[in-house]
Order: C-alpha cells, then structure tokens, then sequence
C-alpha cells in the first residue's frame, strides 16, 4: 500500500521551509530554487512559487491548502493533492525541511 502513496511520510499537519542553503530567484511572475552548494535549477511556476512563499515554517501544509482552496476557489482534494505533490518534490530535492509535526491543525483553520 505503500507504493502507492507518493507522499509517503508528509503530512498536511507538518510545517515546511526552504533549507537555508537554498536560494530562490525570482524571473518575472516565476522563480529558480537550488541549493548554493551544487545542486541543479529548479523552475517553479507562478503557482508553484505562491505555494514555496508560504513554507514558511509557521503554517502547515494544510493551512496553506486552505489558503489557496478558499483563494481561488479551487476543491480543497484538487488542491491538497497538488501542494503535497509539489511539497514531496521539494523534498526529495532536498530543498524543503520539516520544522514542526502539528498533531491538530483545527486551530488554525479557527477565525478564517
């Protein structure tokens, strides 16, 4: 079953952030990440880049699921399987760190 999950080990409750070896460079309305070190360029889309903007260590991946959900106006599923793919690549490229594993992420959601 597990081969058949590829966010394997991510969950929505985990906050994220960019390593602090990573650089992100803006072109127009997108972006190239890599590490400083030696790593490859990584292009990241306008929506791409809306979501790295907000892996910022104090939101977790469902809080900003539900920020872009309610944004545009998008199905919450269509949404989270389209964060937790990008945020899996970003990990697997070693681009992103987990910060924080948030056993509940209701509280977030409170006031919105």
């Amino acid at each position: 079953m597990s081969a058949d999950d590829p966010h394997e080990g991510l969950s929505t409750h985990m906050a994220l952030r960019s390593r602090a070896d990573t650089t992100l460079v803006r072109v127009e309305d997108e972006a190239v990440v890599y590490q400083q070190d030696d790593g490859p360029l990584h292009g990241i889309n306008p929506t791409g880049l809306l979501v790295w903007e907000r892996l910022d260590g104090d939101r977790t991946l469902a809080a900003v699921i539900d920020e872009l959900a309610r944004r545009f106006d998008f199905p919450r599923q269509s949404v989270t399987d389209d964060v937790m793919t990008f945020a899996t690549q970003l990990l697997d490229h070693g681009l992103l760190e987990v910060v924080a594993r948030v056993e509940r992420a209701a509280d977030e959601s409170a006031g919105g």
